[in-house]
């Protein structure tokens, strides 16, 4: 009997101090759901598939390496962002130095916003798979297996041909039907529990996990990485069927109390939104979870379903107060309506949770004041604001030079961090200030006897959080503790 090929998944080697820097030890833990769907289908294939997240597991590339030569792997898939594609090309480097013939294939947003480049910059890459991955993995597995050169036939991916020239190759359509493909691999990651969780001010009660459950976003914001290609603003969800079919194994064989939908914008799909809480009320599973969306689609309706099927928690796309800025970015939203959408949840018994984006195109002090008092005057209870990053494959990053500039080689794809300092500073601001009103901002919200009241409430009802919120607020004291604010 031959024996079967091997195949290796990883994260990259990014520590939670690298991206959340003073909270590193209170940041999310979430699977990456590109690599476990992908691993339920390699190993459906007759791959022996396997799963290493150093990123879940705080692993060093040395302990990588060692991983690997133990397996012995036939094929390396590496899933990137732009923080980590630095690290992924090295690791690339290191792994085709000790297993030559092992073929390395890099997937993920950056290599699908920049494949010639990245490809040039990282010569040990064999393969990127430009987009969506499940059909293009399969069409090129099944070609390595036969021994052809035939990539050029094979959409969605970028490669070198014979003369090492960097070839692009034509688009691949999205999967219509998710249902098609193999459920994640849940099994193959390390203990679920232990090493996996949302953020802190996205959980309720624990153990809890996050999940994918639908693809794209209908709106058109110039700062996401969606808008690269707009045929992701048609939205795809697996069949409801399918969801609970997830929702089953999370809650009966993973103990999971809480899941956090990590989709761009659950709520953007009336029609299949009721339908799944209509299927969770009548069902017998027992757990609360939380979703992200627009007010946009804000509806009181809607809202009282979710409330009743479990949810608890909404977290919101805001961005910011000023209207202009809204529009500079295509948000296609009045401040009115993110208003009056965040006072119906709220009213329905939704907890709101805010995202804002802080530096932005045509921010200026007068910007930021305005911000921070709309902040203060939201019926929210939780929020998180970081720094604008234009990232590549946005549209806003081709528009820098045109609102502010740089403050980092935007080639230097390792510095686009999240929480330690501005990338890009808009015209008329100075660094210095960006980053003290990033501070205000989070000491005027977070310090106020109402926000105390809501996270004591918080662990009185969910006592499994307390550990985790307390030592939350202990490392946010630290880090933003009053001083003269």
């Amino acid at each position: 009997m031959p024996t079967r090929q091997k195949i290796v998944f990883i994260v990259p080697p990014t520590s939670l101090s690298e991206i959340f820097k003073g909270m590193g030890d209170v940041g999310n833990k979430q699977p990456f759901m590109g690599i476990l769907l992908l691993a339920g289908l390699t190993r459906k294939l007759g791959y022996e598939t396997h799963i290493i997240d150093s990123y879940a597991l705080n692993l060093k590339t040395q302990d990588i390496l060692i991983k690997l030569g133990k397996i012995k792997p036939d094929y390396v898939g590496i899933t990137s962002t732009t923080l980590t594609i630095s690290k992924a090309g090295l690791l690339a480097k290191l792994i085709k130095e000790r297993m030559p013939r092992c073929k390395i294939i890099v997937g993920g947003k950056h290599i699908t916003a920049l494949p010639e480049l990245t490809m040039e910059k990282y010569p040990e890459i064999d393969i990127g798979i430009v987009g969506e991955g499940e059909e293009t993995l399969t069409e090129l597995l099944e070609i390595y297996k036969v021994g052809k050169d035939d990539f050029g036939k094979v959409n969605g991916i970028v490669y070198r041909d014979k003369e090492a020239k960097v070839i692009r190759t034509g688009l691949r359509h999205l999967i219509q039907s998710l249902d098609s493909y193999p459920p994640p691999a849940w099994d193959l990651i390390s203990d679920v529990i232990k090493y996996y969780r949302p953020a802190p001010n996205n959980i309720n009660k624990t153990p809890a996990i996050s999940m994918i459950v639908s693809r794209g976003c209908p709106l058109g914001c110039t700062f996401c990485f969606n808008r690269s290609d707009e045929r992701n603003r048609h939205v795809r969800w697996y069949s409801i069927d399918k969801i609970l079919s997830f929702i089953d194994e999370m809650v009966n064989v993973y103990g999971i109390k809480e899941i956090a939908f990590m989709d761009d914008n659950m709520i953007a799909n009336r029609r299949m939104m009721k339908e799944f809480c209509n299927r969770l009320i009548h069902s017998k599973y027992k757990f609360s979870w939380s979703c992200y969306g627009s007010t946009n689609f804000a509806d009181e309706a809607i809202f009282r379903l979710m409330k009743k099927a479990g949810c608890w928690q909404i977290s919101w796309g805001i961005e910011h107060a000023c209207q202009e800025i809204l529009d500079v970015y295509g948000k296609g939203i009045r401040i009115s309506q993110m208003i009056k959408g965040l006072k119906l949840s709220a009213k329905c018994g939704i907890s709101n949770r805010a995202f804002l984006m802080h530096g932005n195109f045509l921010e200026t002090l007068k910007t930021i004041k305005i911000n921070i008092e709309y902040l203060l005057s939201l019926p929210l209870n939780e929020f998180q604001v970081g720094y604008f990053i234009p990232f590549p494959g946005t549209q806003a990053y081709y528009e820098v030079e045109k609102y502010g500039k740089w403050l980092i080689n935007p080639n230097e794809w390792e510095k686009y961090g999240f929480y330690d300092r501005p990338i890009f500073l808009p015209h008329g601001l100075t660094e210095q200030e960006l980053v003290d009103s990033h501070t205000l901002m989070l000491r005027r919200f977070y310090f106020r006897p109402r926000i105390y009241a809501y996270f004591v409430l918080k662990m009185i009802k969910n006592p499994s959080i307390i550990s985790l919120l307390t030592k939350t607020a202990y490392r946010f004291v630290k880090n933003y503790k009053i001083r003269n604010a």
